[in-house]
């Protein structure tokens, strides 16, 4: 949209953040808002809200299986209030193949959390009885609960105290539905029966000790074999030695530079196809971009990254590589 005029007529000009902003609103409140517009006529915009009908006596069934699903499909347990909020995040989770429960309240949460031990959990933080803080503290203290992976799903935004209290990843309302489902196909992956066992290695190259440690204490307990390199040039013989599943490869080392590595093992039959991630404290030029661009996985900014990230990234290689969904 445009400002039609722009005559001196025209004292006060808005931000141009007004539509976006309702559209946010909507979003926040599980609706939409559409424009039609016609040249030299004017412009229709259509505001859509769900509506909440009376609470019934009638209870939501505990679990809701996909008509495709199978018993054995992941389940996660979506805590949330708001029932439109809710029968979207199961409408998403189901299509993309996972078992949903439903929990309204925060001492639900904690009660269906035990009972029905889910593969995951997705949790907002304005709750009924217990807020999500309160949810979050007592379901990491509980030794049958410790271990559930929690996705905070939320408009309150305050990622630092989610993380610092356990959660594996926040996100703030609204939410890309795709997003999710990417986030909790990395934790199911990573946490799968029989996948601590696989003895995938991974070719670590950073010219820094302290960052190949990091790396080997990130890596080694999640069962990867850790296979250290100080520089470039080790790197490239060691890549072409045992040819290894995964390269982390720092970028900024002397003499033969991450750079060189990436051009010397695409150039070579035998490592053109090993996947590398590249993890890196320099702040990458355009340029740099475009030369990594199709030769690299995945570019991550050491100190931006969870070590969970890494983690799931290498469980969703994994995964595709074994044809795993």
């Amino acid at each position: 949209f445009h400002q039609v005029d722009h005559g001196p007529g025209r004292k006060h000009e808005g931000s141009g953040l007004g539509l976006a902003l309702t559209k946010r609103f909507a979003a926040l409140h599980g609706g939409d808002v559409r424009v039609e517009s016609d040249v030299d006529r004017g412009s229709v915009f259509t505001l859509s809200l769900p509506l909440r009908r009376a609470a019934t006596t009638t209870e939501t069934p505990a679990v809701a299986v996909s008509s495709n699903g199978h018993a054995t499909d992941p389940l996660v347990l979506v805590v949330e209030d708001d029932p439109a909020a809710a029968e979207l995040l199961t409408r998403q989770l189901v299509a993309a193949g996972y078992r949903t429960a439903v929990a309204r309240t925060g001492t639900e949460a904690l009660e269906k959390a035990r009972s029905l031990k889910p593969a995951a959990i997705t949790l907002d933080i304005i709750l009924p009885e217990i807020d999500g803080w309160e949810v979050i503290t007592r379901l990491k203290s509980d030794e049958a609960t410790s271990g559930i992976p929690i996705v905070v799903v939320s408009v309150v935004d305050n990622p630092e105290l989610g993380m610092s209290l356990g959660a594996i990843d926040y996100f703030v309302k609204p939410v890309d539905g795709r997003d999710l489902v990417q986030r909790l196909n990395q934790y199911h992956v990573e946490h799968s029966p029989g996948r601590e066992k696989e003895q995938i290695r991974v070719l670590v190259v950073d010219d820094e000790p302290a960052n190949r440690n990091w790396l080997a204490k990130t890596l080694e307990p999640e069962g990867f074999t850790v296979v250290p390199a100080s520089g470039g040039r080790e790197a490239i013989e060691l890549a072409k030695s045992i040819k290894p599943d995964f390269v982390l490869l720092d970028l900024m080392m002397p003499e033969v530079t991450g750079f060189d590595v990436v051009e010397a093992l695409r150039a070579d039959e035998a490592t053109r196809d090993v996947p590398i991630m590249v993890v890196t404290a320099a702040n990458l030029t355009e340029a740099d971009r475009r030369l990594l661009n199709g030769r690299v996985s995945q570019i991550l900014s050491r100190g931006a990254v969870a070590n969970s990230d890494i983690v799931g990234l290498l469980r969703r290689v994994v995964a595709h590589r074994n044809g795993s969904p």
